[in-house]
């Protein structure tokens, strides 16, 4: 999910330019208190043991979580 989000261009600096992918694992790394040292080889792993549509699987979920999540608030929001 970070390397997808990275490149889509969601992560900027306070220049408003991109920052380096290994910048962003080491923040995210630090603010969830986990070692992503690995991260990388991991993703590598995953390419070779998983198909693609396994691989996505979870962007489809979080869409449909969040799509859950809003539709929750609008339901709150009209009582």
């Amino acid at each position: 999910m970070l390397v997808a989000l990275h490149e889509a261009g969601y992560f900027i600096d306070d220049a408003g330019g991109p920052v380096d992918q290994q910048d962003v694992f080491a923040a995210f790394a630090q603010i969830l208190d986990v070692d992503l040292t690995r991260a990388h080889s991991n993703l590598n792993d995953g390419l070779k043991h998983h198909n693609q549509p396994i691989r996505l699987q979870v962007f489809d979920d979080l869409k449909e979580a969040y799509k859950e999540y809003e539709d929750e608030l609008k339901e709150r929001q009209r009582e």
